[in-house]
């Protein structure tokens, strides 16, 4: 089952990812929900790396880790295994992922960057 529709509130596939994990709608949700917090909590961390390492390698780090968790969280049977794998782990690589890109697009665009930057989010 696709683990991007945790996000969405109704989907079509929780019902099946209810059944098949054995959680209830609350706890099955959680993954999604866990996934948004998490991306968002690593913020000032992506920040600093980014300070320190720049945004391409900020961002490159962050995909493999979001790709891994990704992965991992496609060969899970448990709940608990979602949520580690795909809220947690694929969380803080859309996290290093996000800032990143935001700051390569502020960077690289010296006329239009408001219009870039909005684009970009």
């Amino acid at each position: 089952y696709p683990l991007v529709c945790l996000v969405s509130h109704d989907c079509v596939f929780l019902d099946p990812l209810i059944e098949e994990m054995g959680g209830g709608r609350g706890q099955t949700s959680l993954a999604g929900s866990l996934l948004v917090a998490t991306y968002a909590f690593t913020g000032p961390v992506a920040s600093r790396l980014v300070s320190k390492f720049g945004t391409r390698k900020v961002c490159m780090a962050g995909a493999i880790i979001a790709a891994a968790g990704l992965s991992l969280g496609s060969f899970t049977k448990s709940l608990m295994g979602v949520i580690a794998t795909y809220s947690i782990v694929t969380g803080i690589g859309f996290g290093l992922m996000y800032i990143p890109s935001i700051v390569a697009v502020a960077n690289h665009f010296t006329q239009k960057r408001s219009l870039a930057i909005g684009i970009c989010l």
